[in-house]
């Protein structure tokens, strides 16, 4: 994907016990990751009578060998301080290439 680059910081959300019968929950920042983030349209947003996963954005990066991301992680940019929650994720064509993140903004 063609575009100007955007440096976002994964966070990896993590629960632990607080000694006391409860948790304590943080998010902690595991890596900065570069690619192209793209803007849905409202038409590719929602499709009616259809069953989906409410997004705002993509982000299209090259596919990180040695890292997992799940839909539990975040992606922050810190210059902006906008904050994404990772609704999806494609692995292109299943070719090892490239990964597309689908993507909610919190707001």
């Amino acid at each position: 994907m063609r575009g100007k680059k955007t440096t976002m910081m994964l966070q990896t959300y993590s629960a632990t016990t607080d000694g006391m019968g409860g948790y304590t929950h943080a998010w902690s920042g595991s890596r900065n990751l570069s690619g192209v983030l793209v803007e849905i349209s409202p038409k590719e947003r929602m499709v009616s009578d259809k069953e989906t996963v409410l997004s705002t954005h993509k982000f299209f990066l090259d596919l990180p060998t040695d890292l997992t991301i799940t839909t539990r992680d975040i992606l922050v940019i810190p210059t902006g301080a906008r904050k994404f929650e990772i609704t999806g994720k494609d692995n292109q064509g299943n070719a090892d290439v490239g990964l597309v993140l689908t993507l909610l903004e919190i707001v």
